[in-house]
């Protein structure tokens, strides 16, 4: 018994070590950060492109019951969303066909757009 907590301890010791010595890497990974200048454009734009979003959506975290709130939610979160319903990984025909024509740029600004009505 004492052998097998010794060594319990041990596995959990190193899994700690482990975590801390690459905690900081992955500070590195997910979307980068904008500057505010690039974030107050993007929501401008992505207003705009986003008001047949908000007949469903709406607008400051007020939506029709059936679907989602957008507002407040991660940008990262709404643009794989996004990106999933325009190249048909998800299927939902109405998404499917909001999103068809969206570019990577339509789809950031929308995202950020959203994010920023925390």
């Amino acid at each position: 018994p004492i052998i097998n907590d010794f060594w319990s301890l041990l596995h959990v010791a190193g899994l700690l070590l482990i975590a801390l010595i690459c905690l900081p890497a992955f500070g590195q990974y997910g979307p980068p950060k904008l500057s505010p200048e690039v974030k107050d454009a993007l929501i401008k734009q992505g207003k705009g492109l986003s008001r047949p979003c908000m007949s469903c959506h709406g607008l400051e975290k007020s939506s029709q019951w059936i679907y989602p709130n957008l507002g407040g939610q991660s940008s990262f979160y709404v643009q794989k969303q996004l990106k999933a319903f325009r190249d048909g990984g998800r299927k939902d025909p109405t998404m499917n066909a909001m999103a068809k024509n969206l570019s990577d740029d339509d789809i950031k600004a929308i995202a950020t757009f959203y994010e920023s009505l925390k």
